[in-house]
């Protein structure tokens, strides 16, 4: 599983939008909820990893409009993760 680097929720804390960001810069995002019954943890919706943005900026503007609950303004920039040392 590639590692999540911005995850916005909505103001109840209810929903959020996961994006990943890979290695070559582009960026796949899923939604998620967290519900009572699941004790508080989040459980994935709906992946939309198959939907490669170019950018997390191009990402994020386009899931703010099928989520009109994101917030206008886009969080901070994401950036692909640093690579492992394998020592």
């Amino acid at each position: 599983m590639k590692p999540v680097v911005r995850s916005v929720e909505d103001e109840h804390g209810e929903r959020c939008v996961d994006f990943l960001v890979h290695a070559d810069g582009t960026c796949t995002y899923r939604l998620c909820r967290k519900d009572p019954e699941d004790y508080g943890r989040w459980s994935i919706v709906a992946d939309y990893s198959a939907v490669v943005f170019p950018s997390f900026t191009a990402a994020y503007s386009v899931v703010r409009q099928r989520f009109a609950w994101l917030p206008e303004q886009t969080p901070c920039p994401a950036r692909p993760p640093a690579p492992r040392s394998s020592a």
